[in-house]
């Protein structure tokens, strides 16, 4: 057992309540940081950019499997000149089939990320500039000042 003197029953452990409604300390998250407050943040956040990117496993297993299926069927029906018979001739054709059709879009997907990445970057740099504009004298992330960098500290 301890020899730590065990609380009463009756006594609460609890903060001291402020002295009013206007004393009340500001709501904050897990971390401790304050919340901000909604009209606040729909004042000062930035709109979010929404990216329309494909996913590249589904697009490039679709084109493989399309190649696949045509240059089997191709290998099928094409003469064969190949003793051991036309399903050797249809497999190598699916497997050429496939690459090519993986290859193929996957150049396609890769162009498309391109596009949309200049594109994004062309949103997020007009967004912040409609913002800094909208918010003259607020400073920027990096910035000591709306649109003038910081000036390098002296020694």
């Amino acid at each position: 057992m301890s020899d730590a003197e065990r609380p009463e029953p009756d006594a609460v452990d609890a903060a001291p309540a402020p002295h009013s409604a206007t004393d009340a300390p500001p709501a904050t998250d897990v971390d401790g940081n304050a919340i901000v407050a909604p009209e606040v943040l729909a004042d000062q956040a930035l709109p979010a950019i929404y990216t329309r990117a494909p996913r590249l496993i589904r697009v490039v297993t679709t084109g493989a499997f399309a190649g696949a299926v045509l240059g089997a069927f191709l290998g099928a029906i094409l003469p064969s000149s190949y003793p051991s018979g036309r399903a050797v001739v249809a497999l190598v054709m699916a497997l050429a089939g496939a690459l090519a059709g993986g290859l193929i879009a996957g150049t396609v997907v890769a162009t498309g990320e391109r596009r949309e990445a200049r594109h994004v970057a062309a949103a997020k740099a007009t967004s912040i500039e409609e913002w800094l504009t909208a918010h003259p004298g607020t400073p920027d992330a990096g910035t000591g000042q709306a649109g003038t960098p910081d000036a390098e500290p002296e020694a």
